[in-house]
């Protein structure tokens, strides 16, 4: 039983059915934003909502699903890994003999002198057995294949550890205004939109980035599903909000405020105007009373402020609109319209994981390469005439031995 299990674990059957699955979820993954507030998958996907964050579709990358199937894909990897390299050894030490024993192609005796020069031009080398000599050349082809399952095998590995070990720092960002981050990068919102010009969801923000050693990036656009990189960081738009936008006015002196939540906006510590929220909408009903609309989903129509304003141990509480002012003392608040942020994730992978990870990915190519740019290929010659054997199709050897032969054959008549 432990062998039947062991046997499909490490076959290619379960490793293709994985990668399929993996591909799905990945497809998931990038075609449906990821780490949202659930707030946000709500008001855009209505009644699908409830079914794609139970199957935790916000966060596809660290769910548990996505999780087991790459750890079964490393256990695949590694079991084939192994067997591969034990039948590769396998075949390194067989080809020789097989070889050997291979039935020759009958040529005159000039023409195996013939085949034996080109063999030597093409840098083949010799191996002598018994009464036959054996050419052969790209022996390191036939580790080609367990250099592929070894990259793959590293890749994975290296990418959970970088996962594991990437800090992400989350950041809101007024537009115009900047913010560091831990290391010392400064990260610079120079616009940021929610709609694109014609009216679709387009979250985009422009950023300037100056690094910690103050190298400045150019102005960069970093939107949903399309991060950028910069300096060891990665930038991802990761979510938005609405900021109350209020101008204090204090001695001819304008100051803006960007009021992300409650707040008590005041000079003297006594006196001044508090800062509730502010809504999406409201509508005026027919005796005069205005009717609050809170729901995100439907956009910031028609915005009101929440406010009180606090006077010599006064408290009158009401509502703002843009464009509206109030003095108290010798403070002027004028209510704006509110304005939307993004919020920026920066993610940051240790430099030693993405060396390895490169160093993976160059494995890989080398394996490829030697898959399909070495295929191992032996030439036996005796004194009947010549055999090719290759774990692939010989006929372009063939093809160019036999070219060859006629050559020199045409030559040789010329000269008679």
């Amino acid at each position: 039983m432990i062998k039947i299990i062991t046997s499909f674990i490490s076959s290619m059957k379960f490793g293709m059915l994985l990668l399929s699955l993996i591909v799905l979820c990945s497809l998931a993954g990038s075609l449906i934003p990821q780490g949202y507030e659930a707030s946000y998958y709500r008001a855009e996907y209505n009644e699908f909502s409830t079914i794609l964050l139970f199957l935790q579709l916000d966060r596809v990358f660290s769910s548990w699903y996505f999780i087991v199937l790459l750890l079964f894909l490393c256990i695949n990897l590694v079991f084939c890994s192994i067997l591969r390299l034990k039948n590769t050894i396998k075949k390194v030490k067989k080809g020789l003999n097989v070889a050997s024993s291979a039935v020759c192609h009958p040529i005159d005796k000039e023409s195996i002198n013939r085949v034996e020069n080109f063999l030597k031009s093409q840098r083949f080398k010799l191996y002598k057995h018994d009464e036959s000599t054996i050419y052969y050349k790209n022996i390191i082809g036939y580790y080609g294949s367990f250099f592929v399952h070894l990259s793959l095998l590293l890749i994975l590995s290296f990418g959970s550890f970088s996962m594991y070990y990437t800090t992400i720092e989350d950041v809101d960002i007024m537009v115009g205004e900047s913010v560091t981050l831990s290391d010392g990068t400064a990260i610079k919102v120079n616009s940021f939109q929610i709609e694109n010009e014609y009216g679709e969801t387009d979250y985009k923000s422009i950023l300037e980035i100056r690094d910690k050693h103050g190298n400045t990036s150019a102005p960069m656009a970093v939107s949903v599903n399309h991060p950028i990189s910069f300096d060891g960081h990665k930038y991802y738009q990761q979510t938005y909000g609405l900021a109350g936008y209020i101008t204090v006015t204090n001695k001819g002196i304008e100051s803006p405020l960007y009021l992300k939540e409650q707040a008590f906006i005041t000079l003297d510590d006594q006196n001044g105007v508090m800062y509730f929220e502010v809504f999406p909408s409201y509508d005026r009903m027919e005796d005069g009373s205005l009717s609050i609309q809170k729901d995100w989903s439907k956009g910031y129509t028609n915005p009101i402020y929440q406010i009180a304003i606090i006077e010599n141990d006064n408290i009158t509480e009401g509502m703002a609109l843009p464009g509206t002012s109030y003095q108290v003392g010798e403070m002027l608040c004028t209510f704006n319209n509110p304005v939307f942020y993004p919020g920026i994730r920066v993610k940051t992978s240790p430099d030693i994981i993405m060396l390895l990870l490169y160093i993976s990915f160059m494995l890989m190519i080398f394996g490829l390469w030697l898959c399909f740019f070495h295929i191992p290929t032996y030439v036996k010659i005796d004194h009947e005439g010549y055999a090719i054997v290759s774990p692939k199709s010989t006929e372009r050897i063939k093809s160019n031995i036999n070219a060859m032969i006629k050559t020199c054959e045409r030559e040789e008549n010329n000269q008679c």
